[in-house]
């Protein structure tokens, strides 16, 4: 864990934590981002935001790097675009 900002060789699965646009079809949507450019979901699970009734956290793992501009590209819209996301980390799967 470290404050600073690395993308290290071999990693190739990331962690996130966000919300989705909370109308029809907002995971679908947030899911399909990732679809589109080929990226693998390898977790999806929903943690219910206190205080917030039917409103949820999502925690993806993805296989998918930062070195990857096209990762990368939808990461930082997520993070504009969503209530709350948080990259968590990027590592190797082993």
């Amino acid at each position: 864990i470290s404050k600073d900002f690395h993308v290290y060789p071999g990693a190739n699965k990331i962690s996130v934590v966000t919300t989705a646009s909370h109308a029809p079809g907002g995971l679908g949507t947030l899911l399909t981002k990732f679809a589109n450019i080929g990226v693998n979901l390898t977790k999806l699970e929903s943690r219910p935001i206190v205080g917030h009734n039917f409103e949820f956290l999502f925690y993806l793992d993805l296989e998918a790097s930062l070195a990857d501009p096209k990762v990368l590209s939808v990461l930082a819209e997520l993070h504009t675009s969503q209530d709350k996301f948080r990259l968590l980390g990027n590592y190797p799967e082993n």
